[in-house]
């Protein structure tokens, strides 16, 4: 976005005025020349340079000469003390600079070109702050965006660094994001084949980090249904060890969540976003965590969230393996 501004307002080769930067920059040699230390008259010798080519210059030259300006003072054949010098000037330059070039393009383009250009500023800010993350500069630095380290991103106990991932993942990366904890607390609270309502809460307590950014509005009260299915597991098997008289026990639907965890080794995370992911199931298990436990409406409910995975599940197995 920023690019194709700046160079569809260049082909003319019409000059940007470049008065408040210049401005500034004299300002800045100044005050670095008034305490001549090694560094401040390095750091000051470098801006006079390029306070030299402000003038005359199109608004891609500009953004070039802004570019480079930043890189003077970067790399390890630049002295520590006129890098520090540099940097600080340049905080106090760089405000007039885009303001001269804000005002170039509010002055000569269309009316959404400046908004196109401060947009487009933005986003590769919030980019280069994101890259400080240690964990994601090192998974971007070595090239080790695999599916191991993007997990190991996922389940970290920094928020910062759940947030950063999730916010630059795709529709369908996040959806997966959600598959993964989700897979994660199943297979956690499962025991030869048995899952356990209780660990499951617990694991997905333990996950908040994940769930917290992760899971929003209908997603989260989803979970909790899900959360209700498991529970309405433990009273049936209850029920059918000791029923109560008159009582008609739920039915089990634990087939519904470890064909999840089965489905999930043939297809990948992407099987399990599908089915969870689904509007239908999700609808399902937003109404279920709205519904009276043990009542009729519950296991309606239940019945339907049992016949709507196991088709989901069928058609991701005959999708993987084909018909049998």
């Amino acid at each position: 976005m920023k690019t194709e501004v700046i160079s569809r307002l260049s082909q003319g080769g019409q000059s940007v005025p470049m008065a408040q930067t210049i401005s500034k920059m004299d300002s800045e040699i100044s005050r670095l020349r008034a305490n001549p230390t090694p560094g401040n008259v390095a750091a000051a010798d470098i801006l006079q340079s390029y306070r030299g080519q402000m003038e005359g210059k199109t608004l891609a030259q500009i953004e070039e000469i802004r570019s480079e300006i930043g890189s003077a003072f970067k790399g390890m054949n630049v002295a520590e003390p006129v890098r520090d010098a540099g940097s600080r000037a340049l905080q106090g330059i760089y405000g007039p600079l885009r303001g001269d070039m804000a005002n170039f393009i509010r002055a000569n383009g269309e009316r959404r070109d400046i908004n196109r250009w401060e947009i487009g500023n933005r986003r590769l800010a919030d980019g280069f702050v994101e890259l400080q993350n240690t964990a994601l500069k090192r998974a971007i630095n070595k090239g080790d965006v695999t599916p191991e380290t993007v997990s190991n991103l996922i389940f970290s106990n920094d928020p910062s660094t759940v947030r950063t991932l999730y916010r630059n993942l795709g529709t369908e990366g996040q959806a997966n994001a959600r598959a993964a904890v989700l897979l994660r607390a199943l297979e956690n609270s499962t025991t030869d084949g048995v899952i356990s309502a209780a660990r499951f809460g617990t694991n997905l307590d333990r996950a908040s980090t994940q769930t917290g950014i992760l899971f929003t509005g209908a997603q989260r009260e989803a979970v909790s249904g899900l959360q209700r299915v498991l529970d309405a597991t433990k009273r049936a098997e209850q029920a059918s060890a000791n029923p109560p008289t008159g009582a008609q026990a739920i039915p089990i639907i634990g087939a519904g969540l470890t064909g999840i965890t089965g489905v999930a080794s043939i297809g990948g995370l992407g099987v399990v976003a599908r089915i969870y992911e689904a509007p239908t199931v999700r609808n399902i298990l937003v109404a279920l965590n709205r519904t009276k436990p043990g009542t009729a409406a519950e296991r309606a409910l239940i019945d339907r969230y049992q016949r709507e995975v196991g088709a989901l599940l069928e058609a991701s197995t005959v999708e993987q393996n084909g018909p049998q």
